[in-house]
This record gives structure tokens, C-alpha cells and sequence, in this order.
């Protein structure tokens, strides 16, 4: 008699631990975000719920790889309350169907990890040479410039217009040939890169584009500043 007694009341106590816990709800684990062209940035917003009793902890929001980014870290959701987790996805480089991967760690003890896939199909109309989307330029002495040209194709079927470039580092300055790029020319533009510190640095580098989906090219130059003797 002892022994059902103790246990109903481990039972009992299992059943009220259960009850008493934070659960998180997703309501869609997949989210399908379309088409997007390169070089586009998307934010990505997921609803979550606290379908407990007690406050559901967000300890930690993380991705599966840098392309994309979580907005959120740590914050606390109510009894029944509603809640968004927010990510950024940069599709540059990227081409073609793919997935990535944001996972949320709460305090759910039965579902402490909740992934969520993100499907993405990323389309590039203007791509560069050997789809070389990061360039090493080399070594640049402090205060000094160095040319690299860099070309890229436009792969649609239709014209388009090079319209400039730019790049957010005083670093770098972007000199392509503009003007109407037909479907399958090859363009090119013009990178002077004069370093004002020494180290590595990398910096994007955008080529405008209109007439086209695509909004600009972007590519990214890694280089170092080199302190002469």
C-alpha cells in the first residue's frame, strides 16, 4: 500500500512539473520566404508562443551561418503571451534554392532547442568573373592607391544598365564603365584601394545597376594596410 502510495505521489509530482512549465509554440517551424535577388537583404520575422504556465526564457538565438543574423538574444515571454524573434539574411554570394537554419534555446524543458528552416531561392542576374564574390586584393602600402579591375556578366536575357558604384569604406573608390550592359556582355569597373590604416580590412564594394530585378552587384575586398619601413 506504501509503495502505490509513493508512487502516485512521484506521478502526481511528474504530472504538476509538466503543468507548470514554460512551453514554446511555433506555429510554423518552416518558413518559405520566395524569391529574392542577390545582394538582397531580408528581414525574417517568427512569431513564437508561450503556450505555459510559467515565464518562457529566450536564452539565445543563433543561425547556421553569418549570411544570417538574429536580432534578438534574450527576453522573456508570459504565461500565454505572443512574441517575435527577428533574423536578417544577406543573399550576397549566394545563388540558386537554400536553407538556413535559425534555432531559438529557451527554458522549455521538453523542447529546449526549437529549430526553424527558412527556404530561400535566390536569384543572381549579374554575376562576376569566375563568381569571385570575394576578392583578396594584396598587400597596399599606407597612402598609396591600387588598381584592380574587376569584370562581371550580365546572365539574363534582357539589357540592363551599370548605373555607378560605391562602397561605404573611404578606402575604396568605384569607377565602372556605365551605361547599357546587354544580355551576355561582359562589363567591368575600376577599384582604387589607398588604405589609412594598417591591417586587414574588408569593405563592400556595389555596382549600381537599374532596367533589372538586381539592384546592384555586391562584392566584398579583403586587403592589407601595409606600413612601410
Amino acid at each position: 500500500m506504501c509503495r502505490c502510495f509513493s508512487l502516485l505521489l512521484i506521478l502526481a509530482a511528474g504530472f504538476d512539473g509538466l503543468l507548470s512549465q514554460a512551453k514554446i509554440v511555433v506555429e510554423h517551424p518552416v518558413v518559405e520566404m520566395g524569391t529574392l535577388f542577390q545582394g538582397e537583404v531580408r528581414n525574417i520575422v517568427i512569431p513564437i508562443r508561450n503556450a505555459g504556465v510559467d515565464t518562457l526564457l529566450v536564452k539565445e538565438v543563433t543561425t547556421s551561418c553569418g549570411c544570417t543574423v538574429a536580432r534578438a538574444s534574450r527576453f522573456s515571454v508570459a504565461p500565454g503571451a505572443d512574441a517575435t524573434v527577428e533574423a536578417t539574411f544577406n543573399s550576397t554570394g549566394f545563388q540558386g534554392p537554400l536553407t538556413k537554419i535559425v534555432t531559438i534555446r529557451t527554458n522549455d524543458t521538453a523542447s529546449p532547442y526549437t529549430p526553424i528552416r527558412i527556404n530561400f531561392d535566390v536569384v543572381a542576374e549579374i554575376i562576376p568573373s569566375d563568381n569571385l564574390y570575394n576578392l583578396w586584393i594584396g598587400n597596399v602600402a599606407l597612402g598609396k592607391s591600387l588598381r584592380k579591375t574587376i569584370s562581371f556578366k550580365n546572365v539574363t536575357e534582357h539589357a540592363m544598365i551599370v548605373a555607378g558604384g560605391t562602397s561605404p569604406s573611404s578606402d575604396i573608390k568605384v569607377y565602372p564603365h556605365t551605361g547599357v550592359l546587354k544580355a551576355g556582355e561582359t562589363g567591368s569597373a575600376d577599384i582604387d584601394v589607398t588604405p589609412a590604416k594598417d591591417g586587414y580590412a574588408q569593405a563592400e564594394v556595389r555596382i549600381e545597376l537599374s532596367g533589372t530585378g538586381q539592384s546592384a552587384l555586391v562584392m566584398r575586398m579583403t586587403y592589407f594596410g601595409l606600413k612601410e619601413p
